[in-house]
């Protein structure tokens, strides 16, 4: 909530009118999507049918990858709005918020499964597809 205005005693306290940033992860092989918080809280999850057919264990590497991903490209995004603002780039570092490389970095951690082969779920009810 947020003070406004002098007026009488209802118009002291308005919630805020901004949403939660929000931000988003493919995966660029397809199968799997993210939508997140800034900070990479999970909010949204879209799964294809082609990876039912891996392990649990597997997917949640992935999805916990992507959101990785997804808060990554987000505190990208808010180091270059500071930046063009005039931040100092000792400050942005400070904050913690990633540069090119380390979101480049972070994307090449997140897509790595599209070129490796992984464990297939079993059959007795370990998989999502179960």
């Amino acid at each position: 909530m947020r003070l406004i205005g002098m007026g009488n005693r209802n118009d002291l306290l308005e919630p805020a009118a901004s949403a939660p940033e929000l931000s988003h992860a493919t995966s660029t092989c397809g199968g799997l999507a993210v939508t997140t918080t800034a900070d990479g809280l999970p909010v949204g999850l879209r799964i294809a049918q082609t990876q039912l057919s891996v392990s649990l264990e597997v997917v949640a590497e992935r999805i916990v990858a992507l959101c990785a991903l997804a808060a990554a490209g987000s505190g990208y995004r808010r180091r270059e709005q500071l930046a063009a603002a005039g931040t100092a780039t000792q400050v942005l570092d400070a904050l913690g918020l990633p540069d090119r490389s380390a979101l480049l970095r972070i994307e090449e951690n997140a897509e790595t499964w599209c070129r490796t082969s992984v464990p297939r779920a079993r059959t007795a009810g370990h998989g999502l597809g179960s």
